[in-house]
Formats: C-alpha cells, structure tokens, sequence
C-alpha cells in the first residue's frame, strides 16, 4: 500500500441527539452541525429536495443496523443497556414505516448485529417481526460480533443471511463478516478480492458491521482498515464503506497519500439501544456512478423529518494512523495452517494443529529497514505451546532468543532488534522443540513495534 500521511487522526462525529420539541412545516430548520434538520417526511420529497432520481437504473436502500434483539427471558437485565429498552416496538413501527416508503426501497441492508446474543428466539422473533415487511422488498444482513453467523444463516434464510454480493442499479454491493474482533478471515479476504475484480466497471458499496475509522489505536481494526483499502486502492470507480458497530452517525473521507478519498458511512442503531441518534434509519440514494445523496431519519419521531447530509465534499478528512508504530507483519492463514499439520501428523477435524512447513520448521525474512527511524526497534511474538525461536541479519546465523522449556499457554514475548539488524534484514526460524510429541509450536501472530516495548 501506498505510504499514508503521518498525520495525527482527526474525527468528526455528524450528528448529535435530536430536541425534543416538535417540528412543524412552519417552524425554523434548525441546523444540528452536521447536516440540516427538515420537515420532509417521505422519500419522495427528500429525493426531490436533494435533486435525487428514484428509478431502476438509480435506486435507493435503506440501511440499519445494531439492532440488538434480546431473548425475552433476558428483558429487564440489570446492567443491561439494551435488555430495558422498547426494542420490539422500535422494531415493528419500523417495519410498518418501511412498508409505507414510496417508492419503495430497492433493498434494506442491516450492517449487524441483529441478535444481542445470537441465539436461535433472537433470530426467529426478528423473521417473525420482518415477515411483515412487504415481500417485494429485499433484505440483506451481515452479522456483526454479537450474532452467531451459522444460526443467523440457518434461521433467516440464506438469501437474507448468506447472499452477501448483489447488483443494485449500476453498483455492485458486498457485505463483509468482521467476525467477532473486526478481522477478516482467510475466506472474507478472497470474497473481498474476487468481488473487487469483478467489480471493475462499476462502483462499489462494502458493507461491514466494524466501522475501520473507530478506534484507530486497536490492531484489528486497523488490519481490517488496511485489507479494505489494499483491496480497493487501484479502482477508478467510486468505492464508499458503509458500517454499523459504533451506535452513532459518523461521515468521513478515509484519506490516504496518492490516493483518492474513500467516503466511509458509519451509522447509528435501528433501535433504542445506547446510541446517538437511535433509533434512525438510513436513506442512500444511489446515482449511476455516484451516491447522489443521503439521509438520516429517527423514524419514531417522525416531526422531526429527515436530516440531509452534507454533499461528501464537505465531510471531514480522516487520515489514519499509519501502521508504524504498530504492524502486523504476519497473518495466520489457519486453512493452510491445517493442511500442513494433516500433511505432518494427519490431524483430525478437531485436532490442534502448528503453523510451521512440512520440515517441522517456518523461517520468515522481515524487512525492517525501512522502520529504521523509529529505532529502537522491538519485535512481539504472540506464541504457545513449545517452541523455539532463533533470529539473525542471515539465515546461516541464526542465534535462539527464545526456547518455551516445556510445554507453555499462550504468551506475549517481545525482542529488541540488535542495532546492527535494524537497517536490513531480520530472519526469523520458529521450530517444534518437541516434534515428536505432536503438540507443535503454534504462532498466533508476530508484530513490528516502533518504539521501544514499555
């Protein structure tokens, strides 16, 4: 990837908490910082209001998200935020709004979420409570880190559930798992890559439920921010990434050096979980090769109307932290992780398995040259079991820095890189200490610290 501004993030959070006074047709629009409060109160006039054409070749959708469903043996939970809340009534005066849009949307995509716990009543209550959308409206889910995504599918339906690429208008649409964590898988990342390369001649919407602007400081969420911009980065076509996760409405353009601003869309819950701005949906208006326009509506308030977003031009630029102090420098393919231990010892489904090759062995060449002005240096292992572990400027001379004597859980180990390694190449070799045992050195992952290790 292209080297990113080392630029401190800046972020603007659009939106804040609607008044509670009524909004009447003759009544001031009050601007709330960040778009303008209206008294539109249908998709027809917000279309016109905006210059927006609804038709076939340029539909809209309506975006959710985070609706939290708990099981009804859960209500009222003490420290529960969501559990003391009306859900079930944001949720079924939604579904009657949705039925009453005309035109009606092209398609509702809900960026996760949708059960608090992921259990199979959270997921049969939200299809009962969906069944009542008309059935002329598509629905696609994503599922967020509350969701258990196998029930999700199994529940719902896989073409609400599991058909997560679609074709709207002129755009081609791609909803992510972020799994638990904000991380793609092996299989999420090869989705991502073959959707982008058939995505060629079109724009582009990426749909997740982790939001790659929240939290800047937290590596998963940095490494999903770098997977989706390594992804999209050579597109001429507009991309935008739309989110949930973070219970609140932020528009920014994600920008990196060299490269055109990316429009990220992160929004808020769709019911009265904690949240700014919940419980709101979301209108996008999707011209041929741009989005023309969109808005938010805190749809059991109705007075209030919709709040028009500013055009894209005027959101606030987010430059991210690059990965420096912090990179991941390895990722664990866990599928060819398993095929290399069943081509070892032929473990079974259930099996713990090492990540090292067929010679009981992984040997890694790391360039660090080019962190050199962050000296000092330090290198931070995320391993268990038994292991040893050599590194050196060659791989002919390689000298042990760590040896796990036994068997060992999980540990964080960090080593400074010598001075003299830190203007060229460190090679790493990871070894089974005790191959013979089957148990295997097993590495969950290597980072590069720019600083020096408190």
């Amino acid at each position: 990837m292209k080297k990113m501004h080392l630029i401190a993030a800046a972020l603007a959070v659009a939106g804040t908490v609607f008044g509670s006074a009524p909004l009447t047709d003759d009544a001031p629009k009050p601007n709330y910082g960040f778009g303008n409060e209206t008294a539109i109160r249908s998709v027809e006039e917000l279309a016109g209001a905006i210059g927006a054409t609804v038709t076939p070749e340029t539909p809209y959708l309506v975006l959710l998200s985070d609706l939290h469903l708990y099981s009804l043996a859960d209500a009222g939970k003490e420290g529960d935020q969501v559990c003391s809340r009306d859900i079930r009534g944001d949720l079924n005066k939604l579904v009657d709004v949705l039925n009453h849009l005309r035109p009606a949307p092209a398609l509702v995509v809900i960026t996760g979420d949708l059960g608090h716990t992921g259990t199979p009543d959270q997921y049969q209550e939200l299809k009962t409570i969906f069944g009542r959308l008309d059935p002329a409206i598509p629905v696609m889910a994503i599922p967020g880190n509350h969701d258990n995504p196998a029930v999700m599918r199994e529940v719902l339906g896989e073409e609400i559930a599991g058909n997560r690429v679609r074709k709207l208008g002129s755009w081609t649409l791609l909803g992510l798992d972020t799994g638990k964590t904000g991380t793609l898988s092996t299989a999420e990342r090869q989705l991502l890559k073959q959707t982008v390369s058939e995505a060629e001649n079109s724009p582009l919407l990426i749909f997740t439920h982790h939001t790659p602007i929240q939290q800047p400081g937290w590596e998963p969420i940095r490494q999903l921010r770098e997977d989706l911009v390594n992804a999209v980065e050579e597109r001429t076509l507009p991309t935008w990434l739309i989110n949930g996760h973070a219970h609140a409405n932020f528009l920014v353009r994600m920008q990196y050096e060299d490269l055109p601003a990316i429009p990220v869309v992160t929004h808020t819950s769709s019911s009265s979980s904690f949240g700014y701005d919940a419980p709101a949906l979301r209108v996008i208006f999707l011209g041929e090769k741009q989005i023309s326009g969109s808005a938010i509506w805190r749809y059991t308030v109705p007075e209030c109307g919709f709040r028009i977003d500013p055009p894209v031009a005027e959101w606030p630029i987010y430059t991210p932290v690059p990965r420096d102090p912090l990179r991941e420098l390895f990722f664990i393919d866990r599928d060819k992780q398993k095929e290399l231990a069943v081509e070892r010892r032929g473990v079974g489904e259930h099996e713990r398995y090492d990540y090292v090759d067929a010679d009981g062995r992984l040997l890694l060449a790391i360039p660090v040259a080019e962190y050199a002005k962050n000296a000092p240096l330090t290198l931070e292992f995320d391993l268990e079991s038994d292991y040893i572990v050599r590194a050196g400027g060659a791989e002919d001379s390689l000298t042990e820095i760590f040896n796990s004597g036994s068997r060992r859980p999980r540990k964080t180990l960090r080593w400074q890189v010598p001075a003299e390694l830190q203007h060229g190449i460190v090679y790493l070799e990871i070894c089974d200490r005790t191959p013979e045992d089957g148990f295997g050195a097993f590495l969950h992952g290597i980072r590069l610290l720019g600083e020096r290790a408190k």
